[in-house]
């Protein structure tokens, strides 16, 4: 077991790897990164004394979705879901370091998938160029159905991610990232909307219109309230930033598990590598505590917003996963490469259980409303939405 070796400074703690070298070949294992950066004392309550370990590189890829799998003690991260040389398209599978699988292709092509979400038996896909969210038995990865793809029969733009709600419902974000990334027609066909979809009875309804880019999104561990990602700053093909746009994290409050009111902006994301942050997945543990991939590696802040320190990495984070049998491991998804890091008294919130409700009814797609949706004029980073947004 690795030891870092801690430097205290006021409120700043950072640690320094005592190994950075790991084994060679496509997937290399076992090195280790230690530069952790405490804000706040609470970060001690995260963090252990073991570093970062180095779980996998794949040469271009460009990892995403990452979700743990306990079934078959795994980490499955989606490979493409942006254009790079390789051109990759595929659902990755990952050993876990305590575990006897190898590395290996869980699906491809995956319609270059983005988020990632486990429920029940089946893992759950928000695909980029698909523009749908599918599903697939966890044993059975080929088997790929389509769980909604449309809303008042208008296409989906290109699905980035999602959570699951204990009655069974899916929310999700769908920004316009993927029609600039993969061109398609009538792409995009609907505003950034965050949807809520009843796998049960096929009802779908948006539950936040005023977003830019929305992006992650998770719940807090009691289900209350809801933090979603705006990623606004930063746009596609070519890559830009704007830093009027938003980089931030808004609030709502869940209201009869059915839709969303407030949406104050909670924290902006920046960093002093990458002055606007980018924020863009993020996890929650069961403190309530926020896990948020940025421009410098994972940013973790209270409920209330405060910054208490890092999981330093130099380059953006897209996602990550908590994992292992206990919940206790933080994965992260560093472009090319995949660390993972043992917390201290920390677990995720969020944990696959065969008795989490899926019933997944496809439904015929609905003729298209005599009207299009529309998004809301307001701008997101001074409004607050005091009704809920309901559209059926």
């Amino acid at each position: 077991m690795e030891r870092c070796v801690w430097r205290w400074l006021p409120y700043v703690v950072v640690a320094v790897a005592l190994r950075a070298a790991w084994a060679a070949g496509e997937s290399a294992l076992f090195g280790s990164l230690c530069k952790m950066i405490a804000i706040d004392p609470e970060f001690s309550e995260i963090v252990g004394e073991e570093c970062m370990r180095h779980v996998g590189f794949e040469e271009d890829m460009r990892s995403e979705g990452l979700v743990f799998d306990p079934y078959f003690d795994r980490l499955l991260l989606t490979d493409g879901n942006c254009p790079t040389q390789r051109q990759l398209d595929s659902i990755i599978s990952f050993p876990t370091p305590w575990s006897d699988e190898t590395f290996s292709v869980f699906r491809s092509p995956s319609s270059h998938a983005n988020g990632q979400l486990i429920v029940g038996s089946y893992l759950l896909t928000a695909e980029t160029t698909g523009r749908r969210i599918a599903y697939a038995p966890l044993h059975d990865p080929t088997n790929v159905q389509t769980l909604v793809d449309s809303y008042r029969g208008f296409p989906l733009n290109s699905p980035n991610d999602l959570v699951a709600h204990p009655d069974g419902s899916i929310w999700f974000t769908d920004p316009e990232y993927g029609c600039a990334q993969f061109p398609q027609a009538n792409c995009p066909a609907l505003p950034n909307f965050v949807y809520r979809f009843d796998p049960r009875t096929g009802e779908m309804h948006v539950v936040a219109d005023d977003f830019d880019r929305p992006n992650g999104l998770a719940f807090s561990p009691d289900y209350t309230k809801m933090y979603i990602v705006d990623s606004g700053a930063i746009h596609c093909s070519p890559v830009t930033i704007d830093p009027k746009r938003p980089h931030h994290i808004r609030v709502f409050d869940v209201v009869n598990n059915r839709t969303l009111i407030g949406g104050d902006v909670l924290v902006v994301v920046e960093s002093p590598d990458n002055k606007w942050g980018i924020p863009d997945g993020i996890k929650v543990d069961t403190m309530g505590r926020l896990y948020v991939g940025a421009g410098d590696g994972v940013q973790v802040f209270a409920p209330d917003g405060r910054l208490l320190g890092k999981f330093y990495t130099g380059t953006q984070v897209s996602n990550l996963s908590f994992g292992g049998w206990n919940n206790n491991y933080l994965f992260i998804g560093n472009m090319d490469h995949v660390w993972m890091i043992p917390l201290n008294d920390t677990r995720g919130a969020y944990y696959p259980s065969m008795d989490q409700p899926f019933h997944p009814t496809p439904t015929p797609t609905p003729a298209p409303a005599a009207s299009h949706p529309t998004a809301t004029s307001a701008s997101p980073s001074t409004r607050r939405r005091d009704q809920p947004t309901l559209y059926i």
